[in-house]
């Protein structure tokens, strides 16, 4: 059990907005975070960007912890190591595997727009961690919290965590809470095996196994319980721990065949310290005479795990401060924002606000892509068209029919009333061909490298394996070598059942010092064709801007690949006219199709090889924008795409009121072979790029971000709340 009370979360975390790289370490210093005092690098720590936590997470809880260690001659007298082994982190276990320590904890520094949860760093020198990315396949909880990791006697590793969904104090969730148990080969990646152990208000497990028994110490309802096994797979509840007012962690054998306990004062905020107990039987503790390290008066010392290793003893703990400071200088500025682009971009006088306000919270006031829903409709092959349902504040949707029959859907997600699935991307599926959809399931992305953030911009693609690949705009948090900002590019995970993937390192597709985003992605005749829009150099638009410097109107990038992975790039694919390749692609064996974006609507064109195209038709009664669509077994197609305002949107005044509209009118004939070409314009309207029509008074988001938002008063920050 390693309890201790949180720091109330009284700041939020500011957008992260540009991510300007971290300067070169001096060659012979590893990267580490913020400096101790004394203004010395620590060392050995995994790389931390500093600044604030990730945007929507609280600045109290694990983002102000520290891991920190001491070492022994005999497992008494401890004395501290210089530095910091891994900042922003908490919980920490650590475990010896031959000439390397595996240290775990909860990372707090995982990137904006995930939360904190079980990682592992690796050192073979006990004081210089590189950081990994821990992987549980399988994990049915959105985050893996409070980690023991322990040898396992048949081999490999076993990982017990405490699953959580909820943000803050997982303490104060309700119901039983579940411990769930996992195993690895390398101790890196695991994979889930089920729930060991489930009562109210579980957290941090700590599990050893000794004398043929598993035991497994865990916090609940305020004291310390103690759970045994046979085979650590299932644990039944014993009996509370006569430990009052001290938190445990896993114990060390001695050589005498004994097992050492080291323990932390729970009650004392700071200037605490840790002690030790010892047992013949894993269930009766007596208690070692003397401190086996002294906390300073301005921190407060957890959770001292400790390891046998190399002829000594090293010594884990979390380091609390009681006198937080401001921290360092917040991170980003406007380049990021502009680099989510399109499928947020200006909407009326004052633009579109970025996702997250100052305070790190939801921008729901302000005007932006949450204003939106994504709209379904069923479009006949008569042109007769059918609403089929709505997504709710919701953008970038993109459809997929699995190998099951089912189609998938994802969006960006806006819900109105979960924080922390705000501007995430999530998947939906309907079984009756798009007439009724489960609820809306945030994506799990198992794997991301550090420092890249999560995915965001879905495009789906079903393989003929039957697994289904995301595509989706990837991008560093905090920029390139040498201080450059981030350059977006494409990136993909794969997932046997659309909900949890697993990333596939690299980039897909990158251009130079040119943002590509929002792709859209088929396979054709064996060859997978991806296509994005040309958005200049990103930032935010100049119209003094050169022109090799601006997006290209009509102009879009094309790469193929025979592997969906490596793509090659290829000439652009051009449209004359306002149009741009933001949408989709579908292929029906002989011909793609590409439903894209046009300044008054939607448009379609077709090709044989995605190199030639026919001459765009347009949808310019369509208010909508970025569509995605599937052709439906009786030839219709099921099209989904992003909506004009909604009514509360519009009542905010954030522009003149605009009427959603199905795409009309009968599909046309001639394509060269006699099918019908995608549901076009009434009869009457021509297809000419150029034709005139009204002027767009408002509308979904087309373009880049702008510069962030026009200047405000800051918000009022909420009242404190305990959090991690």
């Amino acid at each position: 059990m390693r309890r201790t009370p949180w720091l109330a979360a009284t700041t939020l975390a500011l957008l992260a907005a540009v991510a300007f790289g971290d300067p070169p370490a001096p060659e012979g210093n590893p990267p580490g975070g913020p400096p101790p005092q004394g203004g010395r690098p620590p060392q050995g720590a995994p790389p931390s960007k500093g600044g604030r936590p990730p945007r929507g997470e609280p600045m109290g809880g694990p983002w102000v912890h520290r891991v920190l260690s001491a070492t022994s001659t005999d497992g008494l007298t401890f004395t501290r190591d210089e530095g910091v082994r891994w900042a922003h982190a908490s919980v920490p276990c650590v475990v010896a595997d031959g000439d390397r320590l595996l240290l775990y904890a909860v990372d707090a520094d995982r990137g904006p727009g995930q939360p904190e949860s079980a990682n592992v760093s690796v050192s073979t020198d006990g004081l210089r961690f590189e950081k990994q990315t821990l992987v549980v396949e399988g994990m049915t909880s959105r985050k893996a919290l409070d980690p023991c990791v322990v040898r396992d006697p048949a081999g490999g590793f076993r990982l017990y965590y405490l699953g959580a969904d909820a943000d803050g104090d997982p303490a104060r969730a309700a119901g039983d809470h579940a411990i769930h148990v996992a195993r690895s080969e390398d101790g890196v990646r695991f994979r889930e095996v089920g729930v060991a152990l489930a009562r109210p208000a579980l957290v941090d497990p700590d599990v050893f196994f000794f004398g043929g028994t598993w035991f497994c110490h865990v916090f609940g309802r305020g004291r310390t319980e103690l759970a045994t096994s046979k085979d650590g797979l299932t644990f039944a509840y014993e009996r509370d721990l006569d430990l009052d007012g001290l938190g445990t962690v896993a114990p060390v054998l001695l050589d005498d065949g004994r097992l050492r306990l080291y323990a932390f004062e729970q009650r004392k905020p700071a200037g605490n310290a840790f002690v030790s107990f010892v047992s013949t039987d894993g269930r009766t503790w007596t208690r070692e005479e003397g401190v086996r390290l002294q906390g300073a008066d301005d921190e407060q010392v957890t959770d001292p795990y400790v390891v046998r290793w190399k002829g000594g003893w090293r010594m884990y703990f979390k380091s609390e401060p009681r006198r937080r400071g401001e921290g360092p200088p917040p991170q980003g500025g406007p380049d990021e924002r502009a680099a989510r682009g399109p499928r947020g971009g200006p909407r009326g006088p004052g633009g579109d606000a970025p996702p997250f306000d100052g305070q790190g919270r939801p921008n729901r006031r302000r005007s932006g892509p949450w204003d939106h829903d994504v709209l379904v409709a069923k479009v006949a092959r008569d042109g007769a068209t059918t609403p089929k349902a709505t997504f709710p504040r919701a953008g970038v949707p993109t459809l997929a029919r699995l190998a099951d029959g089912r189609l998938l859907a994802a969006t960006q997600h806006f819900p109105a009333d979960d924080d922390a699935a705000f501007d995430k991307v999530a998947v939906r599926t309907s079984s009756d061909d798009g007439a009724t959809w489960s609820a809306p399931e945030v994506i799990r992305v198992e794997g991301l490298p550090e420092g890249l953030r999560f995915p965001f911009d879905p495009t789906l693609v079903p393989l003929p394996d039957g697994r289904v690949r995301l595509y989706f705009t990837a991008n560093l948090r905090r920029g390139e070598p040498g201080g450059k900002p981030p350059t977006p590019s494409i990136g993909s995970a794969v997932s046997k059942d659309g909900t949890t993937f697993v990333y596939e390192p690299g980039a897909r597709f990158a251009v130079e010092g040119r943002p590509v985003i929002d792709c859209a992605v088929v396979l054709h005749r064996g060859v997978f064709h991806l296509f994005a829009p040309d958005n200049g150099t990103g930032g935010p638009p100049r119209q003094d801007a050169p022109s090799s410097q601006r997006p290209r109107s009509g102009v879009g990038y094309h790469a193929t690949s025979k592997d969906g992975l490596v793509f090659e790039r290829q000439p652009d694919v051009t449209m004359d006219g306002p149009l741009r390749w933001l949408g989709n692609a579908q292929s029906d064996g002989d011909t793609i199709t590409f439903l894209g974006t046009a300044d008054g609507g939607l448009w379609s064109a077709s090709s044989a090889d995605g190199t030639t195209w026919t001459s765009p038709t347009r949808w310019t009664t369509v208010a909508g924008a970025d569509p995605g669509f599937v052709r439906l077994s009786d030839g219709a197609w099921l099209v989904v795409f992003t909506g004009p305002p909604r009514e509360d949107a519009r009542r905010r005044g954030d522009g003149p009121p605009e009427t959603g509209r199905f795409p009309p009118g009968p599909p046309r004939e001639g394509d060269g072979r006699g099918e019908p070409r995608p549901p076009g314009p009434p009869d009457g309207e021509g297809d000419d790029p150029d034709a005139p029509r009204p002027p767009r008074q408002d509308g979904p988001p087309r373009g880049p971000r702008p510069d962030g938002p026009p200047p405000e008063e800051p918000d009022e920050p909420d009242p404190p709340t305990d959090g991690r």
